[in-house]
Formats: structure tokens, sequence, C-alpha cells
């Protein structure tokens, strides 16, 4: 999986926003040839031909672990690298194979990128009991979802949710992040949109083959 690129511009005198202007590479998501889905805020995984691999952030050469069979996911916008690296047994990886172990679906799981949330990743955000295994793209559709900036602005202000992403039919995709647009997460909102009266998939809800 390739780094998913923003729907917008990035700004040039602040990196961390966007401006209003269309990315290029996500005008299909303007033409409305896309689904917008739930962006979850936890540990990126790939399975692929019955190995498991975690999203590493940097210099291969820094890392900690055995970099033998990392997998080139292209570029951060700052041009900063990414690489899928195989989770192993070393202590750091121990509640990634704890997840999977505990779902069963170390061998049952399909090839893809999930995401592990709960609360031994990313100080558990999403608000969940438990660590859980979520297929990109599986649940928490948003079909209000506006693509227009201005509206997008207004509208995901509502949601406690990291973002969107949006797929299309061929495989294209497409981010946005409620940071992007200079919002921060509310936890008071629950995932609830306050205006809309739409509620993302409900995280308890997931299970099964559940995953990235």
């Amino acid at each position: 999986m390739k780094k998913i690129p923003t729907l917008f511009i990035r700004d040039p005198s602040n990196p961390l926003r966007v401006i209003n202007e269309v990315n290029s590479l996500c005008q299909w998501v303007v033409n409305g040839e896309g689904i917008a889905t739930r962006k979850w805020d936890g540990q990126p995984i790939l399975l692929q031909d019955g190995l498991m691999y975690k999203r590493y952030t940097g210099d291969i050469k820094g890392y900690s672990g055995n970099p033998l069979g990392a997998i080139s996911c292209g570029e951060e916008e700052d041009t900063t690298p990414i690489w899928w690296v195989i989770v192993t047994y070393r202590n750091e990886d121990k509640h990634i194979r704890a997840t999977m172990e505990n779902q069963r679906l170390w061998n049952k799981a399909h090839n893809g990128t999930y995401e592990i949330v709960g609360p031994n990743f990313c100080h558990n955000r999403e608000k969940v009991d438990k660590d859980l295994l979520i297929k990109h793209g599986s649940n928490g559709m948003f079909s209000s979802a506006p693509t227009n900036f201005v509206d997008l602005v207004e509208w995901i202000r509502n949601f406690d949710i990291e973002g969107l992403v949006w797929h299309h039919p061929d495989g294209r995709m497409a981010k946005i992040r409620k940071s992007d647009l200079g919002l921060r997460r509310d936890p008071r909102l629950n995932g609830i949109s306050a205006r809309a009266g739409e509620r993302p998939m409900p995280t308890h809800d997931i299970g099964g083959e559940s995953g990235f």
C-alpha cells in the first residue's frame, strides 16, 4: 500500500494544514466517484502472503528491529520515507500479536491493510474497550460527507473522528485529516454528528474479519 494522497494541497507556509485547492491526484473525489469512509487513528498493519507488517516512518537504517523484508510505501508529504516492516516476537510488537491472536485472525484474515485501535495504541483515541483489528474501508461510511472545502470544514467539525478516506472502485484512495483543516478532535462528540444526526458505525460492532 502506497501513501494515500491528501484531498487538498498543502499550505506552502504551513505544511500541517491544507488550502482550498484540490489535489489534482484526487479530482475524482470532487467528481463524486468515491465513497467516504472513516479514517481510524491507530497502528496501520499490512497482511500479505502469510506475513504481518507494521508501518514504520523514517530511515530504514535507523529501525531498531529487523529491516529484512521491509517494503517501501513511498514518502510522507515532507519526503520522510515510509516502510512496512515485519512484525516480530520482539516485546515492542507484543500488543500487535496479542490482538491478532485474540481475534484468531493471524491465519484467517485476508491480504490487505488494516488498523489496530484500542487501549494499547495511539492513546486509544477511538475510545474502545479492547484492542481491535479493523479492515480499512470496511466500517464507518459517510454518505453525506461533502467534498467542497468550506462545506467539509463545517461538516467534519461535528464528528470526533481522525478524518476520512475516499475509496474509488478502481482502488485509488484519497484522505483528509481533521487536523489538516485546522480542527481538533473533540471527545465530547463521541463520534456522533452534533448537527446532522449521523453516526459512524460503532466500534464495538466490529468483529469477525473486520480489519484495516
